[in-house]
């Protein structure tokens, strides 16, 4: 007679599994999907293999008990021998099925391309053998048959169900090796293990098959397998319950890979970070959570995925052109209300920007880079929402490829540094010269500071980099440039990242005493992110330059959101104005008017105005009709080397002036 404890064992613990698994949030990831339903299966399998036992022994004690003659025939008899069939088919149905379904996971886990579900049919056809010899059984007796005794026997055909057993796991591991690439290290040594489970209970069940220990390996690898890849906290957001960017990912990626369209919202908290200083991250945490669960009740056919801690994404399942614009009146509608939280009640400022794949993206990556794009606040400025076609995927491919040359390239030996001649209007010559850097790289260009700059702000390089212009322009200045040449000053970017550094102002004193220049020839020109940076270690750092001797100019005046009244408080000698805006303000009157009012004003507080970007005849006589103290631009010089300015300024040649 068969033991089933290690039977019983395993419906305790698949029950338990089944029970944690429902008791967590539903995913919508194809995994676990499948993997509800191997749980469902390897129950169903075990509850079958408890029943036929216990009916097997219900049968044989109605024979011990009652004459063998009262029996046979009867009714009692024929409900016995219904019953131990019953749940004998059941058994080897869900048997058979269980194998199949791990390797369909297997399937899902390892995120297989399309091309691999040409793999199917070797798939299906032990499952087709199997199905095939059970159908076969009530007739061929080749799976299994019990006696006029109510005995159960093995068929002759009994091995085909082990065989495929064996097939399914040995093909299980076939697909991990062949796909181990596209999984994480941990996952690829857990489905190892889980495969190593299978074919011992498969191999025991097979040489002891009284001791039906089959089901137990089974849930185990369930067990472990909910531990370690079906784990909540890999899907699900913490805070929030919904779903995170990984989950998001899985799915994207099988739906742009099936070639489904998807339908994307994005949300963009703009003013959480801003809410953080303000509140700290646990008030502000609190209204995430409340701006969550408005989200999750604006549509009810769709899921709703927490990407980062101020950004969602709201996909629908079905939808047109028209439903995504409406949604988002939806959307901003919900958010003019302020979210009340502890003694406070804030408003949440939102952007959204809606996607259609795989029209604007076809893969995975590609939507990634677009949600980045949306989602950064410099991209839509408190807009309430932003079409998809302002994302430059071309300009941020762009953007890595500098990124990258900056870290993994010594950038040193791609820089070359020229300088553009500053046309001072009151001495009537060039005095004054910018640094201009250039990056030249073989097959790729030339790469400009304006381009490679901001780059270099995010990515930490920015600091190296000024030093190293720093230092070449000191040591032109002092082997190359006597003080009779002419020059008087030179100008160089500073970036924000060298003044929030503890010693940035000492490192620029060092190099320029090092070389003996005095601090009054250099020239620091701030962006207009310094200017919104302008407090803390940032203002100690300028103020002490300035102590020094050095001087600071605002560059790109007019370009954004420049706050004048800022501006006055910085220690500035000069301002240079947006070429865009003098360029703008020669065929508008409007602009014409806000930058002469613009120069008439910075002009009473004793700062001097460079207008940069000089290319014709016309502007330079627009900028000197403007009143402008000093002008620079290709019109009047091109950006030349050291030993190119000392000729040019020793020369006389003023470009036409």
């Amino acid at each position: 007679m068969s033991i089933i404890w290690f039977d019983v064992c395993a419906l305790c613990v698949a029950a338990t599994v089944l029970y944690a698994y429902l008791l967590r949030r539903s995913l919508r990831l194809p995994q676990n999907i499948i993997y509800l339903a191997q749980v469902c299966c390897v129950l169903l399998t075990t509850t079958a293999g408890i029943g036929s036992v216990v009916s097997q022994r219900i049968a044989h004690e109605a024979m011990v008990d009652a004459p063998y003659t009262a029996i046979v025939g009867g009714s009692m008899y024929l409900s016995s021998r219904i019953r131990l069939h019953f749940f004998s088919y059941l058994y080897f149905t869900s048997h058979i099925l269980t194998p199949f379904l791990f390797v369909i996971y297997i399937y899902a886990i390892l995120g297989v391309t399309s091309a691999a579900w040409k793999d199917f049919p070797k798939l299906f056809l032990m499952l087709t053998v199997s199905a095939l010899a059970l159908l076969s059984t009530p007739f061929t007796n080749a799976i299994f048959y019990y006696d006029r005794e109510n005995v159960y026997h093995r068929g002759n055909l009994i091995w085909i169900l082990y065989a495929a057993a064996f097939y399914y796991v040995i093909y299980s591991v076939y697909l991990i090796l062949r796909f181990r690439k596209t999984i994480r290290r941990d996952f690829l040594l857990s489905l190892f293990s889980f495969s190593g489970f299978a074919l011992t209970g498969v191999l025991i069940q097979m040489l002891e098959p009284r001791y039906r220990v089959e089901n137990f390996f089974n849930t185990l690898v369930l067990l472990m397998l909910y531990i370690s890849i079906e784990r909540p906290a890999d899907y699900i957001d913490s805070q929030t319950g919904l779903q995170n960017e990984y989950a998001f990912r899985i799915n994207a990626d099988i739906s742009l890979k099936r070639g489904k369209t998807l339908h994307l919202i994005l949300i963009t908290i703009d003013n959480l970070k801003s809410l953080d200083k303000l509140l700290g991250t646990a008030e502000s945490d609190v209204l995430v959570s409340e701006a969550a669960q408005m989200l999750g009740r604006v549509h009810k056919n769709s899921v709703l995925y927490r990407l980062e801690r101020d950004s969602f994404a709201l996909v629908l399942k079905k939808g047109d052109e028209s439903e995504p614009a409406e949604l988002i009146r939806k959307i901003h509608f919900g958010f003019k209300d302020p979210f009340p939280t502890g003694a406070h009640s804030i408003q949440l400022f939102e952007c959204c920007c809606y996607m259609n794949c795989p029209r604007d993206a076809k893969a995975l990556e590609e939507l990634m880079r677009l949600i980045a794009l949306a989602s950064v606040s410099e991209t839509h400025r408190s807009r309430h929402r932003i079409p998809v076609e302002e994302l430059d995927l071309a300009a941020d491919e762009r953007e890595r490829e500098i990124d990258r040359l900056l870290k993994t390239t010594d950038w040193k030996d791609l820089f070359t540094i020229r300088y553009q001649p500053v046309y001072r209007v009151a001495d009537g010559r060039f005095s004054e010269a910018r640094v201009h850097v250039e990056i030249r790289e073989a097959g790729k260009g030339t790469l400009m500071w304006n381009e490679f700059d901001p780059v270099a702000e995010r990515n930490g390089t920015a600091s190296d980099i000024s030093m190293y212009i720093l230092e070449s322009m000191c040591a032109l200045i002092e082997e190359d440039l006597p003080e009779e040449c002419g020059i008087t000053s030179f100008a160089m970017k500073l970036p924000t990242a060298l003044l929030m550094a503890k010693d940035g102002a000492d490192q620029i004193i060092e190099i320029t005493e090092r070389h003996q220049v005095k601090h009054e020839m250099i020239t620091f020109e701030l962006t207009e992110r310094v200017l919104m940076a302008y407090r803390g270690m940032v203002e100690s750092n300028i103020l002490m330059l300035k102590e020094e001797g050095f001087r600071f100019a605002l560059v790109d005046y007019g370009n954004g959101y420049t706050d004048a009244g800022a501006v006055l408080k910085m220690p500035l000698s000069s301002v240079t104005f947006d070429p865009s805006l003098t360029v703008e303000a020669q065929v508008s009157r409007q602009a014409d008017t806000l930058l002469r009012c613009s120069v008439e004003m910075l002009k009473r507080f004793r700062l001097e105005i460079k207008i940069d970007g000089i290319e014709s005849l016309e502007e330079r006589n627009y900028a000197l009709n403007l009143g402008c103290d000093m002008m620079q631009g290709g019109y009047l010089s091109e950006n030349l080397s050291g030993s190119g300015l000392l000729i040019l300024v020793k020369g006389g040649a003023y470009a036409g002036l």
